[in-house]
């Protein structure tokens, strides 16, 4: 793994500043209702019962007359926002809430940064990988990718640990060059290889979880 003299990377409660791929400062900011609550709540459920479990939300909006109740009369659609795992670069800022959707006094339906994979102490899912898209050609040096995957679901200090593959042609075997990073995102300098695979997990304390499906590019020689 290549060390970034520049970087640091450090860890609070709820901010971690992450040693990222060719200097781009990092920063994760997590805040999130009780997993074990958020998990019982279900569409069609009312309110109500959506707030005695959940507590109140931090933010409310209300967008008025967006939802056609039973019987054909207008209701406005309340987003009930309850936290969001966020971060930002030099590249990108994205925020992920979670976040409930009331119309007609029923939660139509909940979103959450992980796609509804959650998890509390273990890490029970591998990331699915976003960007580049499969099969991409790169047909110029040096090549910075922004590699990006999806959020993992578990422990507060997990971190991502990225598996980058090249070589092996000619009978040699591959090389593997490892990386790590707290967020989804990582820039990569490519190598002078035609055939490159990636992959990602996550891990916490020692402990991993399973490997993403590898993704190929392309570059040159």
């Amino acid at each position: 793994m290549k060390h970034c003299p520049i970087c640091a990377a450090t860890a609070g409660s709820l901010a971690i500043l992450a040693s990222c791929g060719q200097h781009a400062i990092t920063k994760l900011q997590i805040t999130n209702p009780s997993i074990s609550a958020w998990i019982q709540i279900e569409e069609n459920m009312s309110e109500r019962e959506a707030l005695a479990i959940l507590g109140p939300p931090q933010s409310i909006v209300v967008i008025e007359e967006a939802f056609t109740a039973a019987g054909g009369s207008q209701s406005s659609i309340k987003l009930l926002q309850y936290g969001s795992v966020s971060y930002q670069s030099h590249q990108l800022r994205i925020i992920y809430p979670f976040r409930l959707v009331i119309g007609g006094d029923r939660v139509l339906t909940k979103q959450d940064p992980y796609g509804g994979r959650l998890s509390i102490s273990t890490i029970d899912y591998a990331p699915t990988l976003i960007s580049p898209p499969a099969e991409s050609l790169f047909t110029y040096y040096p090549s910075y990718v922004d590699l990006r995957w999806s959020l993992v679901s578990g422990p507060r200090d997990l971190e991502y640990e990225i598996e980058v593959q090249y070589g092996g042609e000619h009978g040699m075997p591959p090389y593997s060059e490892y990386n790590k990073s707290v967020v989804p995102q990582y820039t990569y300098l490519l190598p002078r290889a035609r055939n490159i695979r990636w992959r990602v997990r996550a891990v916490a304390r020692g402990v991993a979880g399973p490997w993403s499906e590898y993704n190929v590019m392309h570059g040159m020689e």
